[in-house]
């Protein structure tokens, strides 16, 4: 039986199933790209704590939200995205392709640092799943796209987590790419931290997650950012699924 296609409603936005930031610490001093592991990849909702803190710091990172087609795109010559076995959300054949828009809220002067965009890996069930099985254009093309700031490419095989790279462009045009040194995207050398103001425009992030291992894999993405120098926040996105056949 074919898979469904998966069908995006703006009229029901699933962000509101995961809440979207949660303050880590307050007055911290040690970088978080010092940190080897930062627990909690769900955040459960905690409103009554992000108003407090909110009514301290206005300032604060908005993330555009991985739930729709614009943002959330199967990679060239696969089909899909489908629907997972129970309806709730995207599957995507091989891999996915991000594109996500950071940027200041404009609330507020405290300027924010980003300081660690990592990937975790929620879920990951081995071997081939019927219901997701789908044949892939093998004429199609299947490239990576322009070479843009801030872009990073993530390979998952199995339970493993693969360094991300991310491709800068040097002075006199070329390209050359940086891997990774930990679990942090931004860990390279040189490093990749982020800083934007009030008045900064948005900057676009790119970043194209592929399965080599056959399977159904689940996982959702976490920055770490600082607010005016000073507390440390944690976003953790939707969940994202991406299914990979035989290889």
């Amino acid at each position: 039986m074919s898979p469904t296609r998966w069908t995006w409603d703006p009229r029901s936005p699933r962000q509101a199933l995961w809440e979207r930031v949660r303050t880590i610490a307050t007055d911290v001093g040690e970088p978080i790209v010092k940190l080897l592991e930062v627990p909690g990849a769900f955040v459960p909702g905690a409103p009554a704590a992000l108003k407090s803190v909110r009514a301290l710091f206005g300032s604060d990172l908005q993330i555009s939200a991985l739930d729709s087609g614009e943002v959330l795109m199967a990679l060239d010559g696969a089909p899909g995205p489908f629907a997972s076995a129970d309806g709730s959300e995207p599957v995507f054949v091989e891999g996915v392709r991000i594109a996500v828009t950071l940027a200041h809220n404009g609330s507020g002067e405290a300027p924010v640092l980003l300081e660690r965009l990592d990937l975790h890996l929620l879920e990951h069930r081995a071997g081939r799943q019927p219901e997701y099985e789908a044949a892939i254009d093998a004429e199609a093309l299947f490239g990576a796209g322009l070479v843009e700031p801030l872009r990073f490419f993530v390979e998952l095989d199995g339970p493993r987590v693969g360094r991300a790279r991310r491709i800068v462009r040097e002075a006199d045009g070329s390209s050359r790419p940086l891997v990774a040194e930990s679990p942090n995207f931004l860990d390279t050398d040189p490093a990749a931290l982020l800083a934007l103001g009030p008045k900064e425009p948005p900057q676009p992030m790119r970043i194209t997650v592929s399965a080599s291992s056959p399977g159904l894999y689940r996982f959702c993405l976490r920055w770490f950012y600082r607010v005016g120098a000073r507390e440390l926040r944690q976003h953790t996105s939707l969940p994202v699924a991406i299914y990979q056949g035989d290889a």
